[in-house]
């Protein structure tokens, strides 16, 4: 899903947004900001619903501060995440690093 100027979210294994992975896992709110590129799980409205969606903050967010649970952050390449488009298919994923 992309909504421009809003935010970029995948992790759907259906790829229509009603996909998930079985399970919920239990929000984890802390005092991190929506800021542009921020890295926070989907959710539906019940706070302990998020399961394998995530979506990256194309722009500020701050309305979904303490909502969502942030666990990361696009610390490089920005570049790429703003030209991800709407139809847009992924073919390859590649984790360089993890800390």
């Amino acid at each position: 899903r992309v909504e421009p100027g809003f935010v970029v979210q995948g992790g759907d294994p259906k790829g229509d947004g009603t996909g998930g992975p079985g399970y919920k896992i239990k929000a984890e709110f802390n005092k991190q900001q929506h800021v542009r590129g921020v890295l926070a799980m989907a959710r539906s409205q019940d706070p302990d619903s998020a399961g394998c969606q995530f979506y990256i903050t194309l722009a500020p967010a701050h309305f979904l501060d303490g909502k969502y649970t942030v666990f990361g952050k696009v610390v490089s390449g920005m570049n790429i995440v703003d030209g991800i488009k709407k139809g847009d298919k992924m073919k390859t994923v590649k984790i360089i690093d993890a800390q």
